[in-house]
């Protein structure tokens, strides 16, 4: 038989397999290299060739590993390769690999979530995609190298929401299997699957993990020889929970294509992450890379062997026994509360802010790439005017033990006209712009920044301040809040202006970018565009004229969009769901905002007031408003 046809008939069968073993026979180690490492491999995640940049972010990753370690013995991706798992990412991904990793260095790759994304196949064809692709022998299955076991393992089932994995039954029994293989306690195992199990390493906490953790860990703990590695979270290497022990070992592996922090929060889009990974004798020396400015971060972790689990940290955050918050620049909704650093023997990640009356907290997180700063300044909003507020401020370390001591700040909120605390007022934004500013003198004080030409100036038409805009780079920006996703359900936004031409297209007030809302002047007539499951829905207005003041009004119930122009109902659209709202998009006055915080159809003309309600007013509460509007500029 020929070897051509001979080695297709091997290959056809490997890739049927679902579990699989290759034997990779020890080398004997000389006597003079006791103190070199027997094996090294780097481990890497989340590299998702198909996204913006991350081919040359996993090149310039490979080409940084293969200068300072080129002579690895290995090199593992640990899911998410491709950003959809089309066949022309794996193409890219393994191309990429093999133009730029060590010659001969053995390849692991796991299957990720985003493999199954594609949308032209079910999970078989997807699995088949992998196996043709990638190269790898099953999606389960182990290679032993210089006498140490690597056991690999892919998501075959995807969870609740097509993000996480349930492992199989037939999974668990494989791995406790491969791990009682040449059973002793002396060499460490690795183990590697996409998805973290819940509540270990840093990131892990959300539900999008390995939703029966309970029963893989039960494995993993019946041999403490292992050591288990996980992406998926895309979380920073500098978190001291990167390694998690209870019974074995277990390590977060950062991601190439982004990186996040503590509340999903996104880093700076140029960070991409990795492990090194040093086998001695008898320890396992696991070192954090930061790829892009060719770096070390974090901390170095040393695991023995036989396995000896590190004492956990149970010391507590504590402040200096002079350590006092305070509360400063006290409005009538705001209030800016402040307190000294706390300090701990790991790192302090986090300080809670709790309402001493409702328990209600807020944490306020560290940043793991900054030093943390001496004092610690939080805005407080939704504050109800003329009201006494007691508060504590808590600290958390990278371990979740609590201060024992908290830091508490009394203070009372500054006295309100008749109009604040109204529960039938504009409680989501309410900017009239008389102060001479863009603040929002709402309960949530979502305050704006004028940005460009922007003034604010007064005019004899509208008898107070408002705001000039000139159509050229010129709006008013108003941060993205978790108080805007208080409209999802039913919303009243209200504005008076201007225009200075009706050309063009331009934007009044708009949350748009596959989301939200807006007012948007086109072929002379006022729009408004609300996205509502998933589906831009638009009402217009009459044509209007420059030089003219107009009242304009939307409101959704979760039934209906109305769209009123100087009180009177213009158009109207049965339809039921929840507004969606993008927590990457700003608030924008005068403008329509982009993702990367720039916008477009700017305003050209004059904005009274932007007023906005978490209800749906009622038509005859509309029509009251503009008749009080209306009577306003007549005096």
């Amino acid at each position: 038989m020929k070897k051509g046809i001979l080695k297709k008939l091997l290959t056809a069968f490997i890739v049927t397999a679902t579990f699989s073993t290759v034997l990779m026979f020890p080398q004997p180690v000389k006597a003079e290299e006791i103190s070199k490492p027997l094996l090294t491999f780097p481990v890497i995640s989340d590299v998702h060739i198909g996204g913006t940049n991350a081919d040359s972010k996993f090149q310039n990753a490979l080409q940084d590993l293969k200068a300072n370690f080129p002579n690895y013995n290995a090199i593992a991706t640990v899911g998410d390769l491709t950003d959809a798992g089309t066949p022309d990412e794996y193409d890219t991904f393994m191309s990429i690999l093999n133009a730029n990793k060590v010659k001969n260095a053995q390849t692991f790759i796991t299957m990720g979530n985003h493999e199954y994304y594609a949308g032209d196949t079910d999970n078989t064809g997807y699995q088949q995609r992998f196996l043709s692709k990638t190269g790898m022998p099953a999606l389960n299955y182990d290679k032993w190298i210089n006498g140490y076991h690597f056991i690999i393992l892919s998501p075959e089932n995807l969870g609740t929401g097509g993000s996480g994995v349930i492992v199989t039954q037939n999974q668990l029994k494989w791995l406790d299997k491969m791990l009682n293989e040449n059973q002793t306690s002396d060499k460490p195992a690795f183990v590697f699957l996409h998805q973290p199990m819940m509540h270990t390493t840093y990131g892990s906490d959300l539900d999008d993990n390995v939703e029966n953790s309970d029963e893989l860990m039960a494995v993993l703990k019946k041999h403490p020889k292992a050591m288990y590695f996980s992406g998926h979270s895309h979380y920073l290497l500098e978190h001291p929970r990167t390694m998690y022990q209870d019974g074995f070992t277990m390590f977060n592996t950062g991601a190439i294509y982004y990186m996040m922090s503590e509340g999903d929060a996104y880093e700076d889009s140029s960070i991409a992450e990795g492990l090194v990974v040093q086998v001695y004798k008898d320890k396992v020396v696991v070192k954090c890379r930061e790829f892009s400015q060719h770096k070390w971060v974090g901390q170095t972790y040393t695991v023995n062997y036989p396995f000896k689990q590190s004492p956990k940290d149970l010391e507590s955050p504590y402040w200096n026994t002079d350590s006092k918050a305070s509360a400063t620049n006290i409005s009538k909704h705001s209030a800016e509360i402040s307190w000294l650093k706390a300090f701990d023997n790991t790192l302090v990640t986090s300080y809670k802010v709790i309402n001493k009356t409702t328990g209600a907290s807020t944490s306020v997180v560290n940043s793991l790439l900054t030093p943390e700063p001496s004092t610690h300044t939080f805005k407080l909003t939704g504050l109800k005017a003329s009201t006494k507020y007691s508060y504590e401020i808590q600290a958390e370390d990278a371990f979740n033990n609590d201060s024992a001591k908290t830091l508490t700040v009394d203070f009372t909120t500054a006295d309100g006209g008749p109009q604040d605390n109204d529960p039938n007022g504009p409680d989501l934004l309410n900017i009239d712009f008389s102060s001479g500013t863009a603040a929002d003198d709402s309960i949530y004080c979502n305050d704006g920044t004028l940005e460009g030409n922007a003034k604010i100036a007064y005019d004899k038409d509208f008898k107070k301040n408002v705001l000039v805009l000139d159509g050229v780079n010129s709006d008013v920006r108003i941060p993205y809040s978790d108080s805007f996703k208080n409209m999802s359900n039913s919303f009243t936004w209200i504005t008076a202006f201007s225009l200075n031409t009706v050309d063009g297209c331009q934007d009044v007030l708009g949350r748009t970018q596959g989301s939200d809302v807006c007012y948007e002047l086109n072929d002379k007539k006022m729009e408004l565009w609300a996205h509502i499951n998933g589906t831009y829905y638009t009402l217009r207005s009459t044509e209007l004229s420059p030089n003219t003041i107009y009242h304009l009004t939307a409101t959704y119930d979760g039934q209906k969009l109305c769209y009123y122009l100087n009180g009177k109902l213009v158009d109207s659209l049965n339809i039921t769901g929840a507004v969606d709202i993008n927590s990457n998009i700003d608030c924008t006055i005068g403008a329509d905002p982009e993702s990367n915080h720039t916008a477009r159809s700017y305003f050209n003309g004059k904005i009274d007031f932007v007023n906005m309600y978490t209800r749906a007013l009622s038509s005859d509460e509309i029509t009251a408003l503009y008749n009080k509007y209306h009577l306003q500029l007549q005096q």
